[in-house]
């Protein structure tokens, strides 16, 4: 997933909407919402808009980084597999590896997992909030 960039005026909006990202970038500096404002501590606990030049820097964009588990998988379903034998499904390598009861149930559950994931993707990329 491709990090979103926005100005430092577009993040104050954000900021005054109770949505601010937990973590962004600007000008190569990480900076983290923590107590109401951005501060890294890479740079001797530097704080983003309490500076004395914050009209200077308005236009500026800033990355918005992921957090954490934001990133999505495209994860495969499990082909399951029957031949009238039994059902299985095939490894990476080609290998049939047979189910049980048990696991079949599991790997069914499995793929309705994956379509639900594959479903709220979808919904929230359509309304833009990923």
């Amino acid at each position: 997933m491709e990090n979103k960039e926005i100005t430092v005026y577009e993040l104050m909006g954000l900021i005054k909407d109770n949505k601010a990202p937990k973590n962004i970038k600007h000008k190569n500096i990480y900076y983290s919402w923590i107590d109401n404002q951005y501060i890294s501590y890479d740079i001797d606990e530097d704080y983003l808009l309490s500076r004395s030049d914050l009209l200077d820097i308005l236009n500026d964009t800033v990355e918005i980084l992921p957090e954490e588990n934001d990133e999505w998988e495209d994860i495969e379903e499990i082909n399951i597999e029957n031949e009238g034998h039994g059902d299985f499904i095939r490894n990476e390598y080609g290998t049939i590896c047979g189910l049980t009861k048990h696991s079949k149930v599991i790997a069914e559950k499995v793929n309705k997992i994956i379509k639900n994931q594959k479903y709220l993707k979808e919904r929230l990329e359509s309304k833009n909030v990923l």
